[in-house]
């Protein structure tokens, strides 16, 4: 990654830990501060790991996300890919409106993927375009194993806690069903969070493990993997 690149990821991790730390844009948004430390670890990863080639962002679609802004300024093919509609325009940013779980990308396509907090809806009935998909975990993960590069890093984020559906819109994963996910993987790196009170504080796994998630509090898995 040129200098250039890295400054722009630097600028952009920074940007959502201040944004995270002491800006609060929607009061009744509890997504936002979650987003911010999830949009800023995917920053500090591509920037660490000297992420080049093409990068694709699964469910790039949310007002705080400039991960495909930074990556297309910093020199990256970008592409990102969500069931709705998405306004970036950039000349190395390409969208295509559609499902993870069947793309037309070409196989080892990737370099990197970012799936941040997206996993956790596919398939379900809220955001499913068709009828509910019982094993979406596993048809997203074949079809990101299909198109990154044997090198490649996925850099995926979700709700962690006791493992239940709240409602019809999202999971909470806990780490068996990581496991699961991950069998093609390695885990290079975790991080977890638990938000309280609107506050969100770095824990440990098994005090992110054993926390019940419901409406303003919740705890995050953050993820670093690479294919086996």
């Amino acid at each position: 990654m040129s200098v250039l690149g890295k400054v722009f990821w630097a600028t952009g991790y920074k940007v959502y830990r201040t944004i995270g730390k002491y800006v609060d844009l929607e009061p009744n948004d509890y997504s936002l501060r979650p987003r911010t430390i999830e949009y800023a670890f995917a920053a500090k990863q591509i920037a660490s790991r000297n992420v080049e080639g093409r990068l694709l962002d699964v469910g790039c679609t949310n007002a705080a996300n400039m991960i495909p802004l930074f990556s297309a300024m910093s020199g990256i093919e970008t592409y990102g890919i969500d069931i709705r509609p998405w306004t970036l325009r950039d000349k190395k940013f390409v969208f295509t409106q559609g499902d993870i779980r069947h793309t037309k990308f070409s196989d080892r396509f990737f370099d990197c993927i970012c799936a941040i907090s997206t996993v956790e809806h596919i398939g379900l009935k809220q955001y499913s375009q068709d009828k509910e998909d019982s094993n979406s975990d596993k048809h997203v993960m074949e079809e990101i194993e299909r198109i990154i590069k044997p090198s490649g890093i996925l850099i995926l984020t979700v709700p962690f806690g006791i493992r239940k559906r709240i409602g019809n819109a999202c999971d909470i994963y806990d780490s068996k069903k990581i496991l699961d996910m991950s069998r093609h993987w390695n885990i290079l790196e975790e991080l977890y969070y638990n938000r309280i009170n609107g506050e969100m504080t770095a824990v440990s796994k098994e005090t992110a493990e054993a926390f019940e998630c419901k409406d303003g509090e919740e705890s995050l898995g953050m993820f670093v993997m690479a294919k086996v």
